[in-house]
């Protein structure tokens, strides 16, 4: 039987202790590789909760926009309501005084 050995393959079955130096060494470099992914998936992962949190205050950025922009046109609307009814007030107090000076002539 061949066994593949770092790169190439012999036509003879390795000697016990080179097998188990190579099986050490592939099972090292395959925990190293383990254990490079978990840092690379918990780096991945803080990065999506900062964008996670980052969108979030983009959404409650627009949100709020949105809620500002629809309390300046309702003011918009209550100020110009006000201003009517002022001027209606206005126009009936001025009608009000010119009955009473016709009255009063």
């Amino acid at each position: 039987a061949a066994y593949q050995v770092s790169g190439g393959y012999s036509g003879s079955p390795l000697p016990s202790r080179e097998a188990a130096r190579e099986a050490a060494y592939r099972s090292t470099a395959a925990s190293h590789h383990a254990l490079d992914l978990e840092d690379e998936v918990k780096s991945l992962r803080t990065r999506l909760a900062v964008a996670d949190a980052r969108l979030a205050n983009y959404h409650d950025d627009i949100r709020l926009a949105e809620e500002r922009a629809d309390l300046r046109f309702e003011a918009a609307e209550a100020a110009a309501t006000a201003n009517e009814a002022r001027l209606q007030y206005e126009e009936r107090r001025m009608e009000a005084d010119a009955a009473q000076l016709r009255r009063e002539a």
